[in-house]
C-alpha cells in the first residue's frame, strides 16, 4: 500500500465532505481541523502494519507524519562490466530511471578501445520506465545520426 496514494484518497474525501457541509448545512472547519482529520484517517488506515516502502524522502515524510511502522527496501547494487563492440563499431549503453521527482535517461557511446565519443543525462518526458529507456536511445541515435558510425 503507497503511503503517498492513501493519503491523498483521504484528502480528496475529507475536502468533499468539507465542501458538502458548507454547502449542505452552512458549517465551516478551518484547514487545520481538516488537516488532523485526514492526519487520523491516515493513521488508522496503516495502524498496526509493517510497511515496507521505498526509501525516499516523501515516505520518510508520510511516515513521519502517520507515525507507522516502515521497513525501508534496501537498494539493490548490481556489478556489470562493460564488453567492447567488435573493431569498427561504436557502443551505445544507454538507460531510464523513474522516481517520484520524474524520469531521467542517459547513455554513453563508445569505441572498441573504450574511449568515450559522447556521453548524456537528460530529463525524459515518459510516464513508464519502458518508454524512459527508449527516449534514451532514440535521442542518442538522433544526435549521431550525421555521423557514419555503425551502433
Amino acid at each position: 500500500m503507497d503511503i503517498c496514494r492513501t493519503t491523498l484518497c483521504a484528502t480528496m474525501s475529507e475536502l468533499w465532505r468539507e465542501r458538502n457541509a458548507r454547502i449542505f448545512t452552512g458549517s465551516f472547519r478551518d484547514y487545520k481541523q481538516v488537516s488532523l482529520v485526514v492526519i487520523n484517517e491516515v493513521k488508522m488506515r496503516f495502524h498496526d502494519m509493517k510497511l515496507r516502502v521505498l526509501d525516499n524522502r516523501i515516505n520518510r515524510e508520510a511516515s513521519s507524519k502517520i507515525q507507522a511502522s516502515i521497513v525501508y527496501k534496501e537498494k539493490e547494487t548490481r556489478q556489470c562490466k562493460w564488453e567492447p563492440p567488435p573493431l569498427d563499431y561504436i557502443q551505445l549503453c544507454a538507460d531510464g530511471s523513474l522516481t517520484d521527482e520524474g524520469g531521467t535517461s542517459a547513455g554513453i557511446l563508445r569505441r572498441h578501445d573504450g574511449t568515450v565519443m559522447m556521453a548524456y543525462v537528460r530529463g525524459a518526458k515518459g510516464s513508464t520506465i519502458g518508454n524512459i529507456e527508449l527516449e534514451a536511445i532514440f535521442w542518442a541515435k538522433s544526435k549521431s545520426a550525421q555521423i557514419p558510425w555503425r551502433l
